[in-house]
């Protein structure tokens, strides 16, 4: 039913389609019929104003027009495009390789401006840019084989990014690269698109940061950072970005701060560290950017300060420390930077005032308690007075004198073992030391009792011996310290005991 509808609609419309075809066919039938023509008759010519000119003429100057304009406009051949100067325009084909060579424009497969400028058997070869597939320019310069071998590569908004040698696509070999505002960012060799070899770096001023060597775009092997006003800030050995390997640190005045090891841009191993003014202020072994291991501390005037181990930045360990004028002060073991355990105090002739044990910085007269009289003699030496003194109890008890200390010593014998002896109490003499501890007691008694009146902390009491002396009592951590006055306000002894307990830990 619809069928008769249309049809009357379809076949004109089949004919108006074929009209192109039936239009070029009865021109090529006209031109055959007029070129073949052998008679020449009137009907051969075609008037135009007082002349006539044959049909066939005509005929073959539009033919000659014809071609011309296919092949100077429309189709080129390469040797006219070159004779006039056109640049041809190439799609890439799957399958199909471009094989011309010369001057041209590219176009991908999907139709984006891809490339302009020499080719050669249809591969990039010679001057020529590549466009990104927004239109925008990309690269330029000298191309070969098909790469950029050298020239610039642009951003998204024109700016330039980097000017130099490339392979296989990527920055290589010798090249700049640039800061957004146009100055250099960075000069010297590249690999795989990264700085590789020599180069120098710049920061956005256009001052040299660094200049050596780099590995994988960071500074490595022999270099020197610079400070933003151009002056040395380090010169040595780096890896991954970081000092490592043997440097030198300095300011910005050029005074050296710190010549040795580095590891991850911290100084390690065998160092020296100055003050500002050029002198030594450490010398000897670093670890993670601290003193650790041996080496020797310096007062800013040259005289040793502390000569031994560190920790961490402290002394720790055994060591040496001395004063700002260059005096030995003391010789023996340290931790956390006090002096703390075997030491001694040693006096401006060199000689040593005290020779024991001490804690927190403080000598510790509690560590003698419970040694054997032996142990004493061990460590300081024989006794050069021994004196039996006679208790009420009728036990003898043995007093070993050290004048040259000011220390003395009470032996007596071991309750559950006759044989055995342990020192039982301390006896000091020393005034300046006595009157220390006596005020670093009240001092502290009377701050606890401040706080607590019913503290047991520290227990006082004074005794009155005699009309001529008395007796301040201080018991603390089971310890007693019995300051003798004699006459009452002047201080004349200090002993130091630990009644049963030191007998227990006698060793």
């Amino acid at each position: 039913m619809i069928e008769p509808m249309i049809k009357p609609f379809i076949a004109p419309l089949k004919q108006t389609a074929a009209l192109p075809k039936l239009a070029v066919k009865k021109a090529a039938d006209a031109c055959k019929t007029i070129l073949t023509a052998k008679e020449v008759t009137k009907q051969s010519y075609v008037p135009i104003g007082n002349y006539y000119v044959q049909k066939k003429l005509i005929v073959i100057v539009a033919l000659v027009l014809l071609a011309l304009v296919y092949f100077i406009w429309i189709k080129p051949p390469a040797f006219v495009s070159r004779m006039f100067g056109f640049v041809p325009t190439f799609h890439e084909k799957t399958g199909t390789p471009l094989t011309y060579t010369g001057k041209a424009k590219v176009f991908d497969q999907a139709g984006w401006f891809k490339y302009e400028g020499e080719l050669k058997d249809g591969v990039f070869q010679g001057p020529g840019k590549l466009y990104d597939p927004k239109g925008k320019l990309n690269r330029q310069g000298e191309f070969d084989k098909g790469q950029l071998a050298s020239g610039e590569e642009l951003g998204p908004d024109g700016t330039l990014l980097y000017r130099g040698a490339f392979a296989e696509g990527l920055y290589s070999g010798t090249g700049t690269l640039f800061h957004p505002n146009g100055k250099i960012r960075y000069l010297g060799e590249f690999q795989a698109g990264i700085p590789a070899g020599k180069g120098k770096a710049f920061d956005e001023n256009g001052k040299v940061m660094y200049e050596g060597s780099f590995t994988g775009g960071l500074y490595a092997g022999d270099g020197t950072e610079y400070y933003s006003a151009g002056a040395v800030k380090y010169q040595g050995q780096f890896l991954a970005g970081k000092y490592n390997g043997a440097g030198k640190l300095l300011s910005e005045s050029g005074a050296v701060l710190y010549e040795g090891g580095f590891t991850n841009g911290l100084y390690s191993g065998e160092g020296t560290e100055y003050f500002g003014t050029g002198s030594a202020k450490y010398k000897g072994a670093f670890m993670a950017g601290r003193y650790s291991g041996t080496g020797q501390a310096y007062y800013e005037n040259g005289n040793p300060k502390y000569s031994g181990d560190f920790v961490t930045g402290v002394y720790s360990g055994t060591g040496e420390a001395f004063s700002e004028n260059g005096q030995p002060l003391y010789k023996g073991r340290f931790a956390g930077g006090l002096y703390d355990g075997l030491g001694q105090l040693l006096g401006k002739d060199g000689k040593p005032t005290y020779v024991g044990f001490f804690r927190q910085g403080q000598p510790d007269y509690t560590a003698f308690l419970g040694m054997t009289g032996a142990k004493i003699e061990e460590l300081l030496g024989k006794a050069p007075e021994t004196t039996v003194v006679d208790t009420p109890d009728g036990t003898p008890e043995l007093l070993m004198s050290y004048r040259n200390y000011r220390m003395a010593f009470t032996v007596k014998l071991s309750e559950s073992d006759p044989q055995t002896t342990y020192i039982a109490a301390v006896k000091l003499t020393d005034p300046d030391t006595i009157e220390a501890l006596a005020a670093s007691f009240e001092e502290r008694y009377r701050k606890l009792v401040k706080d607590d009146p019913k503290q047991t902390l520290l227990a006082k009491t004074s005794l009155g011996v005699s009309p001529d002396e008395r007796r301040d009592i201080y018991i603390a951590d089971s310890y007693v310290y019995r300051f003798l006055y004699s006459p009452v306000h002047t201080l004349k002894e200090l002993e130091v005991s630990g009644g049963q307990k030191a007998e227990k830990t006698k060793h």
